[in-house]
Protein backbone atom coordinates (compact mmCIF):
# COMPACT_ATOMS: atom_id res chain seq x y z
CA UNK A 1 0.00 0.00 0.00
CA UNK A 2 1.32 3.75 -0.38
CA UNK A 3 0.50 6.65 1.42
CA UNK A 4 1.48 9.89 0.22
CA UNK A 5 2.81 12.37 2.94
CA UNK A 6 1.02 15.56 4.14
CA UNK A 7 2.05 18.35 5.07
CA UNK A 8 1.97 19.53 9.01
CA UNK A 9 -1.06 21.27 10.02
CA UNK A 10 -0.52 24.78 11.38
CA UNK A 11 -2.40 24.25 14.54
CA UNK A 12 0.64 22.22 15.63
CA UNK A 13 2.03 23.39 20.01
CA UNK A 14 4.85 25.22 20.28
CA UNK A 15 6.61 22.65 21.61
CA UNK A 16 5.98 20.04 18.94
CA UNK A 17 6.87 22.43 16.68
CA UNK A 18 10.28 22.97 18.12
CA UNK A 19 10.57 19.20 18.27
CA UNK A 20 9.87 18.85 14.39
CA UNK A 21 12.12 21.42 13.54
CA UNK A 22 14.99 19.89 15.17
CA UNK A 23 14.30 17.24 13.61
CA UNK A 24 13.87 18.49 10.52
CA UNK A 25 17.81 20.18 11.00
CA UNK A 26 19.04 16.99 11.89
CA UNK A 27 17.38 15.15 8.55
CA UNK A 28 19.22 18.10 6.79
CA UNK A 29 22.71 17.54 7.82
CA UNK A 30 22.26 13.55 8.08
CA UNK A 31 21.10 13.13 4.71
CA UNK A 32 23.62 15.48 3.08
CA UNK A 33 27.12 14.37 2.08
CA UNK A 34 29.06 16.17 4.32
CA UNK A 35 31.34 14.78 6.74
CA UNK A 36 29.87 14.19 10.28
CA UNK A 37 31.15 11.26 12.29
CA UNK A 38 29.51 10.07 15.40
CA UNK A 39 30.81 7.47 17.94
CA UNK A 40 28.20 4.66 17.88
CA UNK A 41 29.59 1.42 17.03
CA UNK A 42 27.36 1.23 13.54
CA UNK A 43 28.47 4.66 12.43
CA UNK A 44 28.77 4.12 8.74
CA UNK A 45 29.27 7.12 6.20
CA UNK A 46 29.86 6.22 2.30
CA UNK A 47 30.47 8.50 -0.81
CA UNK A 48 29.90 6.41 -4.11
CA UNK A 49 30.51 7.99 -7.41
CA UNK A 50 29.45 6.55 -10.84
CA UNK A 51 30.22 6.91 -14.14
CA UNK A 52 28.18 5.11 -16.96
CA UNK A 53 29.32 5.17 -20.43
CA UNK A 54 28.77 2.76 -23.42
CA UNK A 55 31.97 0.91 -22.56
CA UNK A 56 32.51 1.62 -19.23
CA UNK A 57 30.38 1.41 -15.83
CA UNK A 58 33.07 2.63 -12.86
CA UNK A 59 32.11 3.29 -9.45
CA UNK A 60 34.77 4.82 -6.84
CA UNK A 61 33.43 3.86 -3.48
CA UNK A 62 34.88 6.20 -0.39
CA UNK A 63 33.71 4.90 3.19
CA UNK A 64 34.31 5.75 7.00
CA UNK A 65 33.12 3.83 9.67
CA UNK A 66 33.19 2.55 13.37
CA UNK A 67 32.76 -1.13 12.31
CA UNK A 68 35.61 -3.27 13.39
CA UNK A 69 38.92 -2.90 15.70
CA UNK A 70 38.80 1.16 16.27
CA UNK A 71 36.91 3.74 15.33
CA UNK A 72 36.62 5.87 12.12
CA UNK A 73 38.25 3.24 9.87
CA UNK A 74 38.35 4.16 6.23
CA UNK A 75 38.74 3.07 2.94
CA UNK A 76 38.44 3.32 -1.03
CA UNK A 77 36.92 0.71 -3.28
CA UNK A 78 37.26 0.67 -7.05
CA UNK A 79 35.08 -1.27 -8.86
CA UNK A 80 35.59 -1.22 -12.90
CA UNK A 81 33.57 -3.14 -15.41
CA UNK A 82 34.70 -3.04 -18.81
CA UNK A 83 31.32 -4.04 -21.14
CA UNK A 84 32.89 -4.53 -24.17
CA UNK A 85 35.73 -7.10 -23.06
CA UNK A 86 33.62 -8.54 -20.26
CA UNK A 87 36.20 -8.31 -17.67
CA UNK A 88 36.31 -6.36 -14.53
CA UNK A 89 38.65 -4.72 -11.81
CA UNK A 90 38.36 -4.82 -8.34
CA UNK A 91 40.54 -3.22 -5.49
CA UNK A 92 40.25 -2.06 -1.65
CA UNK A 93 41.59 -0.44 -0.03
CA UNK A 94 41.99 -0.06 3.74
CA UNK A 95 43.24 2.25 6.39
CA UNK A 96 42.68 3.40 10.38
CA UNK A 97 41.80 6.58 11.28
CA UNK A 98 45.68 7.48 11.31
CA UNK A 99 45.43 8.01 7.57
CA UNK A 100 42.15 9.74 7.58
CA UNK A 101 42.27 13.71 6.90
CA UNK A 102 38.69 14.85 7.11
CA UNK A 103 36.80 18.07 7.84
CA UNK A 104 33.85 17.58 9.80
CA UNK A 105 30.88 19.52 8.22
CA UNK A 106 32.31 19.56 5.17
CA UNK A 107 32.90 17.01 1.79
CA UNK A 108 36.79 17.00 2.37
CA UNK A 109 38.33 13.40 2.71
CA UNK A 110 41.85 12.50 2.10
CA UNK A 111 42.17 8.91 2.54
CA UNK A 112 45.93 8.55 2.79
CA UNK A 113 47.65 9.91 -0.55
CA UNK A 114 45.52 7.41 -2.85
CA UNK A 115 42.20 8.90 -2.56
CA UNK A 116 39.98 12.29 -1.60
CA UNK A 117 36.78 12.99 -2.34
CA UNK A 118 36.36 17.12 -1.76
CA UNK A 119 33.85 20.15 -2.73
CA UNK A 120 35.03 23.30 -3.25
CA UNK A 121 34.07 26.65 -4.90
CA UNK A 122 30.71 24.56 -6.59
CA UNK A 123 33.69 21.94 -8.08
CA UNK A 124 33.44 17.92 -6.94
CA UNK A 125 36.98 17.18 -6.85
CA UNK A 126 37.19 13.48 -6.93
CA UNK A 127 40.76 11.15 -7.20
CA UNK A 128 41.57 7.38 -6.99
CA UNK A 129 44.61 5.59 -6.65
CA UNK A 130 45.25 1.51 -6.55
CA UNK A 131 48.30 1.29 -5.50
CA UNK A 132 51.26 4.43 -5.05
CA UNK A 133 53.96 1.85 -6.24
CA UNK A 134 52.66 0.33 -9.31
CA UNK A 135 49.07 1.77 -10.22
CA UNK A 136 46.91 -0.76 -11.92
CA UNK A 137 43.99 2.26 -12.13
CA UNK A 138 44.51 5.96 -11.50
CA UNK A 139 42.06 8.92 -11.91
CA UNK A 140 41.65 12.56 -11.17
CA UNK A 141 39.00 14.51 -12.67
CA UNK A 142 36.64 17.72 -11.06
CA UNK A 143 33.12 18.05 -11.67
CA UNK A 144 31.42 21.45 -11.87
CA UNK A 145 28.34 20.75 -9.61
CA UNK A 146 25.89 23.11 -7.04
CA UNK A 147 25.40 20.02 -4.24
CA UNK A 148 23.13 22.50 -2.85
CA UNK A 149 20.85 22.82 -5.56
CA UNK A 150 17.62 21.20 -4.44
CA UNK A 151 16.29 19.74 -7.89
CA UNK A 152 19.30 18.31 -8.46
CA UNK A 153 18.76 15.82 -5.47
CA UNK A 154 16.89 13.27 -3.97
CA UNK A 155 16.43 12.39 -0.33
CA UNK A 156 15.21 9.51 1.55
CA UNK A 157 15.49 8.21 5.10
CA UNK A 158 13.90 4.73 6.40
CA UNK A 159 13.88 3.70 10.04
CA UNK A 160 13.18 0.33 11.09
CA UNK A 161 13.40 -1.03 14.45
CA UNK A 162 14.45 2.81 15.87
CA UNK A 163 17.39 2.57 13.64
CA UNK A 164 17.85 5.05 10.90
CA UNK A 165 19.58 5.34 7.49
CA UNK A 166 19.35 8.73 5.21
CA UNK A 167 20.34 7.93 1.73
CA UNK A 168 20.57 11.20 -0.84
CA UNK A 169 21.49 10.67 -4.84
CA UNK A 170 22.84 13.61 -6.58
CA UNK A 171 22.85 14.09 -9.81
CA UNK A 172 25.70 15.00 -11.56
CA UNK A 173 26.01 16.60 -15.49
CA UNK A 174 27.43 14.02 -17.82
CA UNK A 175 31.17 14.19 -17.23
CA UNK A 176 34.16 13.20 -20.08
CA UNK A 177 36.77 11.72 -17.82
CA UNK A 178 39.94 9.94 -17.94
CA UNK A 179 41.78 7.48 -16.39
CA UNK A 180 44.86 4.86 -16.30
CA UNK A 181 44.43 1.24 -16.29
CA UNK A 182 46.73 -1.15 -16.98
CA UNK A 183 49.29 1.44 -18.46
CA UNK A 184 47.05 2.69 -20.93
CA UNK A 185 44.91 5.73 -21.17
CA UNK A 186 41.46 5.75 -21.47
CA UNK A 187 38.70 8.31 -22.01
CA UNK A 188 35.09 8.11 -21.06
CA UNK A 189 32.24 10.20 -21.50
CA UNK A 190 28.74 9.21 -19.97
CA UNK A 191 26.31 10.31 -17.05
CA UNK A 192 27.77 10.64 -13.84
CA UNK A 193 25.99 10.46 -9.93
CA UNK A 194 26.46 10.89 -6.89
CA UNK A 195 25.53 8.78 -3.32
CA UNK A 196 25.95 9.53 0.11
CA UNK A 197 25.06 7.04 2.57
CA UNK A 198 24.62 7.77 6.68
CA UNK A 199 23.80 5.38 9.27
CA UNK A 200 23.74 5.82 12.77
CA UNK A 201 23.32 2.31 13.50
CA UNK A 202 24.96 -0.98 11.96
CA UNK A 203 22.89 -1.36 8.49
CA UNK A 204 22.18 -5.28 9.41
CA UNK A 205 20.25 -4.16 12.55
CA UNK A 206 18.09 -2.13 10.14
CA UNK A 207 18.04 -4.84 7.24
CA UNK A 208 19.60 -7.86 5.52
CA UNK A 209 19.01 -6.38 1.94
CA UNK A 210 18.91 -2.93 0.24
CA UNK A 211 17.60 -1.74 -2.87
CA UNK A 212 18.74 1.67 -4.95
CA UNK A 213 16.70 2.05 -8.10
CA UNK A 214 17.58 5.50 -9.54
CA UNK A 215 17.98 7.18 -13.19
CA UNK A 216 20.68 9.43 -14.20
CA UNK A 217 18.45 12.49 -15.85
CA UNK A 218 17.90 15.18 -13.18
CA UNK A 219 14.68 16.85 -15.29
CA UNK A 220 12.62 13.57 -14.45
CA UNK A 221 13.76 12.19 -11.00
CA UNK A 222 13.00 8.55 -10.13
CA UNK A 223 14.19 7.01 -7.00
CA UNK A 224 12.97 3.68 -5.41
CA UNK A 225 14.79 2.84 -2.07
CA UNK A 226 13.55 -0.95 -0.84
CA UNK A 227 14.99 -2.88 2.29
CA UNK A 228 13.71 -6.66 2.92
CA UNK A 229 11.57 -7.05 -0.34
CA UNK A 230 9.01 -5.25 2.07
CA UNK A 231 9.12 -1.86 2.81
CA UNK A 232 10.93 1.14 1.51
CA UNK A 233 10.22 4.71 -0.36
CA UNK A 234 9.07 6.23 -3.55
CA UNK A 235 10.46 9.39 -4.46
CA UNK A 236 9.25 10.86 -8.36
CA UNK A 237 10.30 14.24 -8.98
CA UNK A 238 8.48 16.20 -5.80
CA UNK A 239 6.50 13.69 -4.56
CA UNK A 240 7.29 10.75 -1.88
CA UNK A 241 5.38 7.61 -0.94
CA UNK A 242 5.49 4.83 1.22
CA UNK A 243 5.59 1.29 0.38
CA UNK A 244 4.06 -0.44 3.30
CA UNK A 245 2.20 -3.77 1.86
CA UNK A 246 2.62 -4.66 -1.73
CA UNK A 247 0.25 -7.08 -3.64
CA UNK A 248 2.69 -8.00 -6.14
CA UNK A 249 6.56 -7.52 -5.78
CA UNK A 250 9.20 -9.78 -7.71
CA UNK A 251 13.09 -8.18 -7.96
CA UNK A 252 15.17 -11.20 -9.50
CA UNK A 253 15.42 -11.28 -13.48
CA UNK A 254 12.88 -8.74 -13.23
CA UNK A 255 11.18 -6.06 -11.12
CA UNK A 256 7.82 -5.79 -10.73
CA UNK A 257 5.90 -3.94 -7.58
CA UNK A 258 2.20 -3.18 -8.28
CA UNK A 259 -0.83 -2.53 -6.17
CA UNK A 260 -4.24 -1.25 -6.68
CA UNK A 261 -2.67 2.69 -6.94
CA UNK A 262 0.71 1.85 -8.84
CA UNK A 263 2.61 -0.36 -11.32
CA UNK A 264 6.24 -0.16 -11.51
CA UNK A 265 7.60 -2.73 -13.97
CA UNK A 266 10.95 -3.30 -15.74
CA UNK A 267 11.74 -5.30 -19.09
CA UNK A 268 15.14 -6.58 -19.08
CA UNK A 269 18.46 -6.73 -17.22
CA UNK A 270 21.62 -5.84 -18.28
CA UNK A 271 24.39 -7.28 -15.88
CA UNK A 272 26.97 -4.57 -15.01
CA UNK A 273 28.94 -6.17 -12.36
CA UNK A 274 29.72 -7.22 -9.00
CA UNK A 275 31.60 -9.18 -6.10
CA UNK A 276 31.64 -10.72 -2.91
CA UNK A 277 32.71 -8.16 -0.23
CA UNK A 278 34.79 -10.70 1.55
CA UNK A 279 36.92 -12.04 -1.09
CA UNK A 280 38.57 -8.97 -1.44
CA UNK A 281 39.18 -7.53 2.13
CA UNK A 282 41.97 -8.03 4.17
CA UNK A 283 41.63 -11.15 6.67
CA UNK A 284 41.57 -9.12 9.47
CA UNK A 285 38.63 -7.30 8.70
CA UNK A 286 37.09 -10.06 7.06
CA UNK A 287 37.00 -12.63 10.19
CA UNK A 288 35.50 -9.65 11.87
CA UNK A 289 32.22 -9.22 9.42
CA UNK A 290 31.50 -12.73 9.77
CA UNK A 291 32.10 -12.88 13.24
CA UNK A 292 29.10 -9.63 13.43
CA UNK A 293 27.11 -11.85 10.80
CA UNK A 294 27.85 -9.20 7.74
CA UNK A 295 28.29 -11.47 4.42
CA UNK A 296 27.85 -8.50 1.84
CA UNK A 297 27.59 -9.00 -1.92
CA UNK A 298 26.91 -6.28 -4.53
CA UNK A 299 25.35 -6.62 -7.75
CA UNK A 300 24.53 -3.51 -10.19
CA UNK A 301 22.37 -3.94 -13.56
CA UNK A 302 21.14 -1.53 -15.94
CA UNK A 303 17.18 -1.59 -17.10
CA UNK A 304 14.12 0.28 -18.32
CA UNK A 305 11.43 0.94 -16.16
CA UNK A 306 8.01 2.03 -16.78
CA UNK A 307 5.96 3.67 -14.31
CA UNK A 308 2.25 4.20 -13.74
CA UNK A 309 1.32 5.23 -10.13
CA UNK A 310 -1.09 8.27 -9.46
CA UNK A 311 -2.29 8.68 -12.60
CA UNK A 312 1.39 9.69 -14.10
CA UNK A 313 2.91 7.80 -16.62
CA UNK A 314 6.23 7.65 -17.54
CA UNK A 315 8.89 5.64 -20.05
CA UNK A 316 12.34 5.36 -18.43
CA UNK A 317 14.95 3.93 -20.32
CA UNK A 318 18.17 4.33 -18.40
CA UNK A 319 17.45 2.88 -14.73
CA UNK A 320 20.34 1.61 -12.73
CA UNK A 321 19.37 -1.28 -10.21
CA UNK A 322 22.07 -1.84 -7.37
CA UNK A 323 21.66 -4.76 -4.69
CA UNK A 324 23.23 -4.92 -1.32
CA UNK A 325 23.04 -7.95 0.20
CA UNK A 326 24.60 -7.87 3.33
CA UNK A 327 23.47 -11.58 5.00
CA UNK A 328 22.78 -14.61 2.92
Amino acid sequence: MFYHYRKNSRTTKLPYRLLILFFLKSFALYSQCEYHPLENEGYMQVWNIEHHSSRFFLTLTYMISNLGKGDLNNGLTIYLYDKQKKQEYLKTLEYTNKKLNAVKDKISIQLENQASITMNHHLLWIRANSSEEEPVFFTEFSIPIDINNQNLSIKSSLSIKNNRIFYNFIYLPPQRITFRFNNESYESFGAMGMECLYTEDSPLSIANSFYFIRNFNYKNKLLIFLINDKTGKIHFNQNNYDITDQNKLSIEKKFLLENSHCKIESKSFEYLGGFYVLNNVSAILRWFLSLVGIEPYIKHYKTNLSYDCFDTKEIFPFIQFTHIQLKR
